[in-house]
């Protein structure tokens, strides 16, 4: 269990001075912005749309598909 515990804290402290180097390099802090900022937009983008998903019938405009 000791073992464990100290693993742990091992794991831990290393991911915190990774962090901390990371947070360093601007390109990195950019090029996770980007990342960011495109994972935002495509989970959101059902939100961000005016139109169904789903679509029109274009021969009966104004209704869903399969209606």
């Amino acid at each position: 269990m000791y073992a464990y515990k100290k693993k742990i804290k091992f794991e831990i402290r290393r991911l915190i001075n990774f962090l901390k180097l990371f947070a360093r390099s601007k390109k990195g802090v950019i090029g996770l912005a980007i990342i960011l900022f495109f994972t935002f937009i495509s989970v959101a983008a059902p939100l961000l749309t005016p139109y169904n998903s789903r679509g029109e019938d274009p021969r009966r405009p104004g209704l869903p598909v399969g209606a």
